[in-house]
């Protein structure tokens, strides 16, 4: 089955499409013959024609907030393809290759196995550039990842002060005006 026909992927299918919003890249991390997603990050210069447009960071949180539904099998014998609570994300090491605990001992878990997300779920809160570009002035992610990246380089600035940081950067990228700080804080508000 081609990534087009597919109904589920798998955490490396759509971590490769909420950083890159590539087809041809979650095509690329489709099993059963899927390229390495640790191999495939570790060297940006290697992938410089696939610009970032998000984190995997990203995916994490939307199964952590409930935003995003993954369903696996818990790894007991004969266990059922079923929904993972949304409770569980929030202690699980986030691994798009397998999520896992770490216990006292350093032993590693894995509860889940077969991780999948709905295709068309991901789809939808991770639109398509073109599709970010078709509908709005202004792309959310990239002001809900820029803003992330300099409140942890700058934890001193209050909200308003990155705010306009945040303009700032916008500016100097894109050489377009921002937008009001009243539609960057409705961006950033669940952060």
């Amino acid at each position: 089955m081609s990534t087009i026909e597919q109904e589920y992927w798998t955490l490396v299918e759509a971590a490769a499409w909420v950083v890159f919003r590539d087809m041809s890249l979650v095509a690329q991390f489709a099993p059963p013959n899927e390229e390495d997603w640790k191999a495939f990050m570790f060297y940006p210069s290697m992938r410089g024609e696939y610009p970032e447009r998000g984190s995997v960071g990203d995916l994490f949180n939307a199964l952590q907030s409930g935003h995003l539904v993954a369903f696996g099998r818990r790894s007991t014998p004969d266990a059922a393809f079923e929904e993972i609570p949304r409770i569980e994300w929030s202690d699980l090491i986030h691994d798009v290759e397998g999520p896992y605990r770490r216990l006292a001992s350093g032993q590693k878990v894995v509860p889940w196995l077969g991780i999948r997300v709905l295709r068309a779920d991901t789809e939808r809160l991770w639109r398509r550039p073109s599709e970010v570009q078709g509908r709005s002035r202004f792309d959310k992610a990239w002001f809900q990842r820029t803003y992330a990246e300099l409140r942890t380089k700058q934890p001193g600035l209050s909200q308003n002060e990155l705010i306009l940081e945040l303009q700032g950067a916008f500016q100097d990228e894109t050489g377009r005006e921002p937008p009001s700080r009243t539609s960057i804080q409705r961006y950033i508000k669940d952060l």
